[in-house]
């Protein structure tokens, strides 16, 4: 595979959690999303997180505090020998109702205007209903992994199902 991987973060990457991640000591990377890392690191893709992260416009989070979450974040995927391009996040709350914000294809738009891939080739991995709905609004292939919520919806017969980010990476990129 050549191109682009577009990722959600919670309950892909990290352990989902009912208050969000509010601070870098509960961020916590899922063992086989590490082990993803290390597949994708032998791939010829380039890794973009897209993020809701309602957290920061709740004021239960600082915008400072996000960017040491995902500098952690980026560290670990570099350790597996993975370089994420680029993490874009919609910080808004939910009741301000931008355009960033999943399930509006927003942050996918953001990265295709930066990078420019071919939409219709790159792959948007989520586990939450919303990060299939912004795929498919931006013209992406979605992928659902059962780690997160994904385990607890079921995505329509044409969105493929993997059981985690390892599943995905290894199916589908190497």
């Amino acid at each position: 595979m050549n191109g682009y991987l577009l990722l959600d973060r919670d309950g892909v990457i990290n352990r989902d959690r009912k208050s969000s991640v509010q601070g870098i000591e509960e961020f916590e990377v899922l063992p086989n999303a590490k082990k993803a890392f290390g597949v994708l690191a032998t791939a010829d893709v380039e890794v973009i997180v897209v993020t809701n992260q309602a957290v920061v416009g709740r004021g239960q989070l600082e915008e400072g505090e996000l960017r040491r979450i995902h500098e952690k974040m980026k560290r670990i995927a570099k350790a597996e020998g993975c370089e994420i391009l680029d993490v874009l996040s919609c910080t808004h709350a939910s009741e301000e109702n931008c355009s960033c914000r999943k399930p509006k294809p927003g942050l996918i738009d953001e990265a295709h205007r930066k990078y420019g891939f071919e939409r219709s080739e790159t792959w948007m991995v989520g586990d939450d209903r919303r990060d299939i709905e912004a795929a498919i609004a931006g013209g992406c292939k979605p992928a659902v992994v059962r780690t997160g919520k994904g385990d607890q919806w079921e995505p329509d017969d044409d969105v493929p199902v993997y059981e985690d980010l390892l599943d995905f990476a290894r199916k589908e990129i190497n």
